[in-house]
């Protein structure tokens, strides 16, 4: 009579001859350590059977398929969108500041002018209706 590692091995290996195999069904009868074996090797037969025999359904690839490219495209916006939307708010503030320093620069020539008509006696100085004039002659001679 075979012991339980002999058993074991020729039962793992699937070598148990037809009167062997008889004699470890009457040996699990008898030994829970044996038992215990069998049961945890079938199981994680079964385990490995699942993991190596897995065939996904149809619904669950275009799933993962969906999202992989649902994926890509959120990367490609970002990488596109993102530079693009960046360049024109700097775009948009670089012209907006670039308009109001030009609105600066025309008051302070406007100011400049009227300081010029103040220095003058001869000339009365209204400082509205000047800065007013001034502002005009500026953008009339800016189309220019």
């Amino acid at each position: 009579m075979m012991e339980c590692e002999d058993y074991r091995e020729k039962f793992v290996h699937e070598e148990l001859t037809e009167k062997e195999q008889s004699e470890f069904k009457e040996h699990l009868k008898n030994c829970a350590e044996c038992r215990a074996f069998v049961k945890n090797y079938n199981q994680m037969r079964e385990f490995i059977k699942l993991r190596t025999e897995f065939r996904a359904s149809n619904i669950l690839k275009n799933k993962i398929v969906s999202r992989v490219k649902f994926k890509n495209a959120t990367k490609r916006i970002f990488r596109v969108a993102l530079p693009t939307a960046a360049l024109i708010v700097l775009g948009t503030f670089y012209t907006m500041s670039s308009f109001s320093t030009k609105d600066v620069m025309y008051e302070k020539v406007a100011l400049s002018g009227i300081k010029m008509l103040n220095s003058n006696p001869a000339t009365e100085v209204n400082s509205q209706s000047n800065l007013d004039y001034l502002v005009k002659i500026k953008y009339a001679s800016d189309q220019f």
